[in-house]
């Protein structure tokens, strides 16, 4: 998936937060994570094309 470094970043943004006793932060980004999962997984429809590890909205000629 393209989008797996975004979970990298808050994994460790994570990981900073609990070791340096900021436990709403890392609450905070646990959710973030959740959220991203979500919208990526509602976001990823068959009328998208991945380019170049993005993905890209689908082109149509104008009406």
């Amino acid at each position: 998936m393209a989008h797996d470094w975004i979970f990298d970043v808050l994994a460790d943004l994570r990981l900073y937060a609990l070791s340096n006793d900021m436990p709403g932060l890392a609450g905070k980004v646990e959710e973030a994570m959740r959220i991203a999962r979500r919208e990526l997984a509602t976001t990823r429809r068959p009328d998208r094309e991945e380019e170049d590890g993005e993905v890209q909205p689908h082109r149509s000629r104008p009406n």
